[in-house]
């Protein structure tokens, strides 16, 4: 059928947006607010039980379940040899579906990324005063309950650091993407408020690839056939997994990896599924004394106090608390459990101080298995092929060793193991051990000089009206969770409508 009868008789809309996610929702919103007619596109997905779902101190229980999209690494060689699990959301809200919900306020650092990267349009002061706007309109909350070990920590952290080196250090308690104590989710900005006279629509459905007339973006494919047409752009927001497959199965991305697969190269982007980045976490496992257990299951006294005021055991995210320390250089978590074993109902009482390195120099890479879109790509894990990364690491652990010997609520190390004190043995434990963060970017083109991205829009390099807002454009990871940052990209492409 001719291109201009499916514009008249299939669906169509002012802005198609692959991905209603973290970054998606937003931008649907942003833009429906501004009068357009919006159609997310989203594959169809099952809800995991509401009592996972609501309750923070449940979301561990998320991965894994039916909003989990599975993913699994190659296996890694600096990692014993492991593949990996990468847990990320599936359905509306995306990541934050299953995510831990902390709300980790961006750097200068970061800021300075994100304004290198939008063109220098506002200036740090400027995207200071944007994501102020951003605060006030997502309303992060504060803890409504803290463990003793969290506060502990706090008590503790800075002077124990302080004398381990100068500083600067940054001992923070997290606020978190929580409603009332309830978790939070972006997919909630779409029912936020009256949309005036924009609209949005919800396909379910999986993309295959983004439909080029010429050189412009006019809508997207979807597996089963069907065109979804985009009267001014499409709009990429599927993350740092979805987003480079799309685009590679569009044509776009390295030519020779695209004709080994059966697809035809349409703009050569070697960038595309390149600077992958990911923040890898060792936790440190430590004893203590019973009546400092987290709770497993929920007790009726929980119950009614959650409810009731949204306070208690059950408001807390387990990922209660850490910070920067080392000048920005490492990032703790602290968590009122045992890391590895919670929440399994005979974990034992222990805390974990999980260590990462905020802005590692490794990059791995992403690749299509298959041009079917149905198939999961390959993820080269991108951790620990710089060495100044492990180096960094095993700084990290010594100084939350000397941390949990000043909070008096460990009894001992379960992990690595007090007797683990040269390099090597404990860079043994960092391969058996350590865990994804969660975080991966930069699979557009971050860390390469051709990037994906082009001009202060974000649009993809010589196609009109095909843009990419989600972490995959960053150039580096950021500092620290990346969440907030990917909602301010998303809320700078409102200047671009």
């Amino acid at each position: 059928m001719p291109q201009n009868s499916q514009q008249i008789h299939g669906r169509s809309a002012d802005i198609v947006i692959v991905g209603g996610g973290t970054a998606g929702c937003l931008v649907a919103r942003s833009a429906a607010e501004r009068g357009r007619h919006v159609t997310i596109v989203e594959p169809e997905s099952s809800d995991a039980p509401d009592i996972d779902r609501v309750r923070p101190n449940r979301w561990l229980r998320l991965l894994g379940s039916v909003e989990d999209w599975g993913h699994e690494t190659a296996s890694s060689p600096q990692l014993a040899g492991r593949r990996m699990k990468w847990p990320r959301g599936k359905g509306l809200g995306g990541s934050s579906r299953i995510n831990a919900m902390i709300w980790f306020p961006p750097t200068d650092h970061d800021f300075q990324m994100i304004d290198d990267l939008t063109g220098n349009r506002l200036g740090l002061s400027g995207l200071k005063q944007r994501f102020q706007v951003l605060t006030q309109r997502i309303g992060p909350e504060s803890p409504r309950w803290t463990s003793a070990v969290c506060q502990r920590f706090l008590d503790v952290a800075q002077r124990a650091a302080t004398q381990a080196d100068p500083g600067p250090h940054h001992p923070m308690l997290y606020r978190r993407f929580n409603r009332s104590g309830k978790r939070w989710t972006s997919a909630q900005l779409l029912d936020a408020q009256p949309l005036g006279d924009g609209r949005i629509d919800l396909v379910r459905g999986q993309v295959d690839r983004v439909v080029l007339t010429g050189d412009q973006a006019t809508g997207v494919r979807l597996v089963d056939g069907e065109v979804i047409h985009a009267r001014q752009r499409v709009i990429l927001s599927a993350g740092s997994i979805a987003t480079p497959t799309i685009l590679m199965r569009s044509g776009i991305g390295d030519a020779e990896h695209l004709r080994a697969h059966g697809i035809d190269s349409i703009i050569d982007l070697p960038g595309v599924g390149r600077g992958l980045q990911d923040h890898l976490i060792m936790p440190m496992i430590f004893s203590t004394a019973p009546e400092h257990q987290f709770a497993c299951v929920d007790t009726p006294r929980d119950l009614a106090q959650w409810q009731a005021v949204g306070g208690g055991p059950i408001a807390c995210n387990i990922a209660e608390c850490g910070g920067l320390f080392y000048d920005e250089t490492i990032q703790l978590h602290v968590t009122p459990t045992h890391y590895l074993l919670f929440p399994h109902p005979k974990t034992p009482p222990a805390m974990t101080i999980g260590i990462n390195v905020t802005r590692p120099l490794s990059q791995g890479r992403l690749r299509l298995q298959s041009s079917d879109p149905r198939a999961m790509p390959m993820i080269d894990p991108p951790y620990l092929t710089n060495p100044s990364d492990t180096e960094t690491l095993l700084r990290g652990m010594r100084l939350a060793r000397q941390i949990a010997d000043e909070m008096s609520l460990a009894g001992h190390e379960i992990l690595p193991g007090a007797k683990r004190v040269d390099d090597e043995s404990l860079i043994k434990s960092i391969s058996r051990y350590s865990q994804t963060l969660y975080h991966p970017v930069g699979t557009c083109g971050g860390g390469n000089r051709e990037l994906a991205v082009c001009d202060d829009r974000l649009f993809v390099r010589n196609v009109s009206g095909l843009q990419i807002v989600d972490a995959s454009v960053f150039p580096a990871i950021p500092t620290g969770n990346p969440s907030t940052l990917v909602l301010l990209l998303a809320m700078l492409t409102d200047d671009t409508w």
